[in-house]
Parts: C-alpha cells; structure tokens; sequence
C-alpha cells in the first residue's frame, strides 16, 4: 500500500485547478492571457454587431409594418375608386342609350372642346 502512495504523489491530478502549472514558463503564462484577452475583444465586438443587427432588423420591423398599413390603405381607396368608375360607367351607358342623353353629352363636348381651343388660340 505505501509503494502505490508512493507512485502516486509525483502525478498531478487532471481534476483539480493548482493554479498556473510550475513546468510551464513565464512566456507561455503570457501568451496564454494574451490570447484570452484577444479572444474577450473578439467576443465584445461580436456582442456589439449582434446589437446593432437586432436593432436594423426591429427597426426594419417596424418599417415594413407601417408600408403595409400603407398598402392597405391604398388599396382601399383604389377599391373606392374602381367602384364609383363603375358607377360613372353604368351611369354614361344609360345616358348614352337614350336619345335626349346623346344630344346632352354632344353638347357637353363641344362646350368643353370649345373652351379648349379658346384656351390655345388665346
């Protein structure tokens, strides 16, 4: 039993942290910090793009839902005209069918073309 006590007590546990390992030189030590060191600016530099991409994209967010009401909206008021056109059309198709409606509408055209011509001759 004391040869196996003795065998083991040069051999350093794996498990346990004895702090900076005595067979390891100076630069190693400093080299290994320096490389953590570099390795925490990568990561705070990382941190910061992710911000700034969250806030692109919660302010894109934001953007596109505010076209989409837009959208919305425009297509409403392209409902409300297409609707009153029909109207109009509807309206025109049966002025147009009947014979005083005709002369109405000739007259209109001429007063209107009359006007026009005033307007480049003038």
């Amino acid at each position: 039993m004391d040869s196996i006590k003795k065998r083991n007590t040069g051999k350093r546990n794996p498990f346990e942290d004895d702090g900076p390992d005595p067979h390891r030189n100076g630069y190693e030590n400093v080299l290994q910090k320096s490389l953590e060191d570099e390795s925490q600016v990568y990561i705070d530099v990382l941190s910061e793009n992710i911000r700034a991409m969250k806030n692109i994209a919660s302010n894109m967010k934001d953007h596109l839902s505010d076209e989409n009401n837009k959208l919305n909206d425009l297509g409403k008021g392209f409902d409300k005209s297409n609707k009153l056109l029909k109207f109009t059309h509807a309206k025109m198709d049966e002025i147009m069918s009947s014979k005083s409606g005709r002369v109405t509408c000739y007259l209109g055209l001429f007063v209107i073309l009359f006007f026009v011509i005033l307007y480049f001759l003038g």
